[in-house]
Formats: C-alpha cells, structure tokens, sequence
C-alpha cells in the first residue's frame, strides 16, 4: 500500500483516471472489467456536493442525495465512499453512518469535513461499518482523543487500512492505536503531516502492531535520526513493503538504521530528510535492502561535503550495488546531475529522474 494522503510535494503521487488526480487515495478499479461503469464516480446532488459514490459493480445512475436523505437505497451497491470539503456535523455522520446500506461499504474516506471529536464520537457508534476495511479521515480536528475514539471502537472489526493525515495527532495518538487490541488486523497505517516526533515512533517500535504492519506513512512528522533507531531497533520490520519517510529529518544514522533492518521494503521514499553521501552508502551495504525497487533521494545533500550536489560516484555506486539489483526507480530530483550520469537512464533498470523545472 501506498501513503496517499499527504499533498506534499514528495509526499503524493497522482494516479488516473480519477475526478481528484492529485489524491492517490480517489483511485479505483472496476470489479468487473466487461461491464465497465459510465458512472463509476458520479456528483450526488447537492447535499453535499462533493460526495461521491464508487459503484465498483454496477454501472448504474445513482440518486441525488439530499439534506433530508442520508440513506438512499443505491448505497447498498457502493463498496467506496467519499467526502470532502463539506462540514458535516455530528447529526449528519451519525445518520450517514446509521444507515443499513452501507453494509456492503468496504472504504470510506472523509476530507477536509471539519469533523470534530462528537462527529468522530458518531461514526464510531456505527452499526453498519462492520464489512469496512479502509477508513481514511484527513484534514479534520480528530486530535488525540479522536484518535483514541477510533482505537477504542467496535464499528470497525474488519479494518485493515487507517489513514489520518493532518490531525493534529502527537505520540499520544500512537500510544492508542498502537495499543488498541481492536485494530489487531491492520496491515497499513498512515499518518502523514502530524506531529508524532520521535517519541511515536519509539512507542511503534516497541509495539505489536509494528510487526504486521506492510505499509507505513509517516510522511512530515518531525522524525528525527533517534525515532528511526527507535522504530528500527527492534527487530519488527520484517514484514513492512512500502515506507514513506519524506518531509522528517532522519539523516544518515536513521538511513543506516533503516537499511539494516527492514529486509522485505519494496519501495521507500526518503525525500528531504538531510542525507549525505554517507547515507547512501549506508543503503549501498544495507543487505536489508535487496528487494527494493522503487527509491527516492529527492531533496536531499548528496554530494561532497554536504554540498546540494550529486556527485557521479555516488550515482555509479548506486547503480553498480548488487544489494539493489532490484532497483528500478531511482529518485534523484533537484539535485544536479552530470551529462555522464545522467546516460545511466539508458539502463533498463534505473530511471535517473533530471530535476523539474
């Protein structure tokens, strides 16, 4: 699983089709390619205007959906649905989240809802979220006691995906998720643009949930070099795929430590977090990093001295390590790249990103 929740800019990646291109969090596959939907994401009326309803198995027109009506029978044949930047009170989430049609939801995504701790409160008494398996809710007012909400709820036994970016949250908020016996089935959890510190970090790196976890964002959390030894120093990354790390500031040390312990990572983005040469040749021994494919090292101090420069050995040196013989994107944006470098894209395997414009 990919973060897709921070807007960032090495934070977010854009998939398409979609009607927000820039949320990977909107993107979706039709269940049944022969019958591929006209409606697959279709405006529902004006209450309120942004929802939208995924109808991943059926092609069919869908009802507006007014101030009057939270529980329109369509929604029994939607598997996704999706809110932003409308508020929703705590009367209006309840009734939404009351609603018996949303027994077949399998994700449900709230934006920018102005959601507060009784809205939280409310989709947490849901009886109707029982089959759901992604809940994201980002840009709200969730905070730690929202957080605590969420961990303590048994709305959502299913769940396998928590996504809640830009909340607010701190390293209490970790304690809470990390320790809630009811979110024993998460695979990923995403909390992009909080403030979970390095003392967060150290309370998942102590926890159960750290070993089951194959997809983790902590994407612009204030990460420090000593949270990263902390998540790393136990021993539980073994399952863990897909990191995104962008936006902190674990330098070298958290690198090293990264790269010696997270043996399964297939993709990792480290953009902006005050490396050196001396990290990169931290992943270049780091026999835990053999699988990966995917890399970024964008916004970062490659080069001689700390200097915003990459310098053509370190480039070589990445291409040439056997310890990335996977290793087919390499993220090297902003940072200057030499004629003889940059021929390395002509490799099948590496693509050497040029800075943007």
């Amino acid at each position: 699983m990919a973060s897709a929740c921070s807007t960032r800019r090495c934070g977010s990646r854009a998939r398409a089709p979609t009607p927000s291109a820039g949320d990977a969090s909107t993107s979706w596959r039709p269940a049944c390619p022969r019958r591929r939907s006209t409606h697959s994401t279709q405006a529902l009326g004006d209450w309120p205007d942004a929802i939208r309803l995924a109808a991943r198995d059926w092609g069919v027109p869908l009802p507006p959906l007014t101030s009057q009506t939270y529980c329109p029978p369509a929604l029994r044949i939607a598997r996704r649905l999706e809110i932003r930047h409308d508020r929703l009170t705590a009367e209006n989430l309840e009734a939404l989240a009351s609603c018996e049609h949303l027994s077949q939801l399998r994700a449900l995504l709230l934006f920018d809802s102005g959601l507060d701790l009784a809205a939280i409160a409310a989709l947490c008494r849901s009886p109707s979220l029982g089959a759901l398996r992604t809940l994201t809710i980002g840009g709200n007012y969730v905070d730690d006691d929202g957080a605590k909400l969420i961990a303590e709820a048994r709305a959502f036994p299913a769940l396998e995906q928590l996504a809640l970016p830009s909340n607010r949250l701190t390293s209490a908020a970790m304690r809470w998720l990390t320790e809630s016996q009811r979110l024993a089935g998460l695979s990923a959890l995403a909390l992009p643009e909080n403030e979970i510190g390095d003392d967060g970090l150290a309370v998942l790196g102590r926890s159960r949930l750290l070993g089951q976890l194959r997809s983790l964002d902590v994407t612009s959390n204030e990460v420090g070099p000593d949270g990263m030894i902390s998540l790393c120093s136990g021993g539980a990354l073994h399952r863990l795929e897909v990191a995104f790390l962008a936006l902190n500031r674990c330098g070298d040390d958290g690198v090293a430590a990264l790269a010696s312990s997270a043996a399964r990572l297939i993709e990792a983005n480290l953009s902006e977090n005050r490396i050196t040469a001396a990290g990169v040749g931290s992943l270049i021994a780091g026999a835990a990093f053999a699988p990966i494919s995917r890399l970024s090292l964008a916004y970062n101090q490659l080069g001689t001295e700390g200097a915003m420069t990459l310098g053509d050995d370190d480039v070589r040196q990445l291409l040439a390590a056997d310890q990335l013989a996977r290793l087919d994107t390499l993220d090297l944006r902003w940072n200057p790249i030499s004629e003889n470098v940059a021929s390395a894209r002509q490799r099948p395997r590496i693509l050497v990103a040029d800075p943007e414009p």
